[in-house]
């Protein structure tokens, strides 16, 4: 079986998860730039409300102008019919004076010369008829005056009245025209800002699911942390592992250079072959130990390597394995033989589990004696690994 490098594996695993954290990113940076752009549509919508409302300010000036108009015009027409009024006054004046003038020259001229025999008393008749003529030529005057002052009167005020309507009709019109299209912009604005509180809708839903993306990502991340600190605590007991067996195999070799010094001191055949013996009897050794209704090394090198089994006791005596095997009936149990510093030692799992925490609540229901000795947990791969060498 290839075995497979774990720094690899966490490699991997760090770019698998980076890879998905950045494709969770991207919707995040979209709603980012939405929120930008939904940002520069309030400031918009805000600006235009501030011109709607100077504009409106304007209007208003303009309609108190007009007013003010208004009343400058509604004072001189009220000047023009005081004047109007003082000139019928005068002219009612003028007319009683006339006919005071009439009734005197109307009378007989009892106290002319025929009762003082006086010519200067004579002449008063006279005088009377021509104070009336100039009376009425004065009269006449005044009535065409009058005619003239109240026709230009009624012209002044006919235009001053068509110009006031005309000042209305277009103030009314322009606010009308004014008040229609800051309806339809606060139509606009108002369906704006609907579109604004869906969009915003949308963001914060939006929102929330990366919210609970992130969530996620930051428990897978503790999770990939903690898998990664078993990792690497396996491949810490790998480099021990490997240093022990670096060590042994030293040992070994330094074993085998003694054994052929003594071969070549000795010169015989005899204990050549008993030195042989005894190398290849430790060598196959390692790998046939069989144990009656006990799983073999077969058994185990079968089993997947990324499994979980439970290692319950370590003996070098196969007297204490044949005991503890009579004390407990467990199943499925196994034994196999591992090297360690130099001796053989014989070594008994129990269980097949894929996940360590099912091995860790197995651990939890072996009897006390078998607790009491510290059972650990062990995966097959490195199981494996110590019988195939």
């Amino acid at each position: 079986m290839m075995n497979i490098n774990p720094k690899i594996e966490i490699a991997r695993s760090n770019d698998q998860e980076q890879t998905h954290v950045t494709r969770l990113m991207n919707p995040y940076h979209q709603i980012i730039q939405l929120t930008h752009e939904l940002s520069e549509e309030i400031y918009q919508l805000d600006h235009q409300l501030i011109e709607q409302k100077t504009k409106n300010i304007q209007i208003e000036k303009h309609l108190t102008f007009i007013e003010h108009v208004y009343q400058k015009l509604i004072s001189i027409v009220n000047f023009i019919e005081q004047s109007v009024k003082s000139q019928e006054v005068r002219t009612i004046d003028i007319e009683k004076r006339l006919e005071v003038f009439q009734q005197l020259s109307n009378q007989e001229p009892i106290h002319g010369c025929e009762l003082y025999n006086d010519p200067i008393q004579c002449t008063s008749s006279v005088t009377v008829d021509r104070m009336k003529q100039v009376l009425q030529h004065q009269l006449d005057l005044l009535e065409t005056h009058m005619k003239q002052f109240i026709q230009k009167a009624r012209y002044t005020g006919a235009i001053l009245s068509v110009l006031l309507i005309l000042g209305l009709v277009i103030s009314i019109a322009t606010y009308a025209h004014h008040q229609a299209k800051t309806q339809k912009e606060n139509s606009l604005l108002m369906q704006n800002i609907q579109k604004i509180n869906i969009d915003v809708s949308a963001f914060t839903s939006k929102h929330k699911q990366v919210q609970e993306q992130f969530h996620y990502i930051e428990n897978r991340l503790l999770t990939i942390n903690k898998d990664s600190e078993d990792i690497q605590q396996q491949i810490r007991d790998h480099i021990r592992i490997k240093e022990d067996l670096t060590n042994e195999l030293g040992r070994i070799n330094e074993k085998m250079k003694s054994v052929e010094t003594e071969i070549k001191n000795k010169d015989t055949r005899k204990d050549t072959d008993k030195i042989k013996n005894r190398v290849n009897s430790k060598k196959n050794n390692h790998h046939l130990v069989l144990f009656k209704d006990v799983y073999n090394e077969q058994w185990i090198l079968k089993q997947r390597s990324t499994a979980y089994t439970i290692q319950l006791m370590c003996a070098l005596k196969r007297e204490s394995i044949d005991a503890f095997l009579k004390s407990y009936s467990l199943i499925p149990i196994a034994c196999y033989q591992e090297m360690i510093k130099g001796n053989l030692w014989f070594v008994i799992i129990w269980g097949n589990y894929s996940k360590k925490i099912e091995a860790e609540k197995a651990i939890q229901t072996l009897p006390l004696g078998i607790q009491s000795n510290s059972p650990c947990i062990r995966q097959f791969n490195t199981i494996h690994k110590k019988i195939k060498k």
